[in-house]
């Protein structure tokens, strides 16, 4: 623009500051924050907040902090979303102190916290282990925010059991299910039984409110629930289905749904459960390297993840890398079955194929994909990770098996998934039949 003498404004530079913000680019943003001023273009608050969401993602908690107050020196007055914004990025950046302080202080300032606020606030002390200071928060919260409520409450009790208050936490999740069951009213249960198809997928289990489905691989989570939700629709019933949690495209297994928005009573209890880590799972994989040990073998990893964007324009994708800065990654593993009989896709004498059992303690993004290449042992057939690549294999073998979790009225809910045709084939082909 300037090279064709086209004065920028303060609507073009808001305009790029928010792109930079949505891709991630914090130094760029603060780039052109500092241009404006040299240009002598006033920001605006579009530009300030989207300038400290940009400092949030990356997170950069005190360039954040360092920009809120020096916006009234260029006579713009923070608003909500500058005080949001802020909160979350002490709240990435562990300033649990600093978070409590922004929100204690909008008050003061003329302004209502609103739920992203609160929710920031509360997690900050959840992760430093301040539950009593987050359970007073929640209590604060406005009673409309039921769904940022759950999240909150979901961070409250995984940080009650992370100090070793177990009982209270297994108490305080009871007493909320109570709560939600009998506020709840009719809880929708809208085909009939399990082991139907639904929508053209398969339904494994199914209770007051809540079902699972196989989920093939090939198709993302939210095209599964996407689709459910029209199937619902062409049915005459209400069409929404709330899913917490989610599959990589190419993972088959089990995929639990609530019937129903993620606001009402069953959607919030596994909104709760899988926030406080209260849903286990178990997954089944192929992955190939040195032999981890005799079958029966268990283990553990525990290295933090962070995501990454990596490759070029028009090839970029997000990784999971091992990274000492990352967020928490715990998973444990169990050696099903080892294949050593001479296969040409492997690459080193003394390598094998192992059938593994993954339970992953904690449920970060391609967590499982990335700890097992992180110990030089990829997924067969994930190719970026570094796994092996077969004409026996089409795609990312790992398959979420079972989980376990718990329905509002205190029952058990454990749908448990069969082994898909591909890897059966595959299990076959090495010479193992599991049936």
């Amino acid at each position: 623009m300037l090279a064709k003498s086209v004065e920028a404004n303060v609507f073009h530079y808001s305009a790029a500051i928010s792109a930079c913000e949505k891709g991630g680019q914090w130094q760029l943003e603060l780039g052109l924050l500092s241009s404006m001023l040299d240009m002598r273009v006033i920001p605006n608050e579009i530009s300030y907040n989207s300038a400290i969401s940009a400092c949030e993602k990356g997170e950069q908690w005190q360039r954040a902090l360092d920009l809120l107050s020096s916006m009234p020196d260029t006579r713009v007055i923070p608003n909500e979303i500058s005080y949001s914004a802020a909160i979350s990025a002490c709240e990435k950046g562990g300033q649990w102190q600093l978070a409590l302080g922004l929100l204690r202080s909008m008050p003061d300032l003329r302004m209502i916290p609103n739920e992203i606020s609160y929710n920031a606030a509360i997690t900050a002390c959840s992760k430093s282990g301040q539950w009593h200071q987050a359970l007073k928060l929640l209590n604060m919260m406005p009673e409309g925010a039921t769904l940022n409520r759950a999240t909150a409450w979901g961070s409250v009790l995984l940080s009650m059991a992370m100090s070793g208050n177990l009982e209270l936490q297994a108490s305080m999740m009871e007493t909320l299910c109570l709560q939600w069951l009998e506020s709840a009213g009719h809880i929708g249960r809208y085909p009939s039984s399990a082991n139907y198809s639904f929508g053209g997928f398969q339904v494994l289990l199914e209770s007051d409110g809540l079902f699972a489905v196989f989920k093939p691989a090939g198709i993302t989570t939210e095209e599964l629930v996407a689709w459910l939700s029209r199937a619902l629709l062409s049915e005459g019933h209400p069409g929404d289905v709330t899913g917490s949690s989610r599959l990589d495209a190419e993972t088959s297994g089990v995929l639990p749904l609530a019937f129903g928005l993620e606001s009402w009573a069953v959607g919030r209890g596994l909104t709760v459960q899988f926030a406080a880590r209260q849903v286990s799972k178990e997954y089944i994989c192929l992955c190939a390297g040195p032999i981890l040990g005799p079958k029966g073998t268990q283990r553990e990893i525990d290295n933090p993840l962070q995501l990454m964007k990596t490759g070029g324009a028009g090839t970029s994708m997000w990784k999971a890398v091992w990274s000492s800065s990352g967020k928490a990654a715990r998973m444990q593993y169990e050696v099903l079955e080892v294949f050593q009989q001479p296969l040409p896709a492997l690459v080193n004498e003394g390598d094998a194929i192992m059938m593994l059992l993954v339970r992953p303690l904690t449920g970060r993004t391609h967590q499982i994909r990335s700890h097992l290449a992180g110990i030089g042992r990829p997924i067969v057939g994930d190719g970026n990770y570094g796994g092996l690549q077969a004409p026996w294999c089409r795609r990312v073998l790992l398959h979420c098996w079972r989980l376990s979790l718990m329905e509002l009225n205190g029952r058990r809910f454990q749908p448990e998934a069969p082994f898909p045709t591909d890897l059966l084939e595959t299990l076959r082909y090495l010479g193992y039949d599991p049936i």
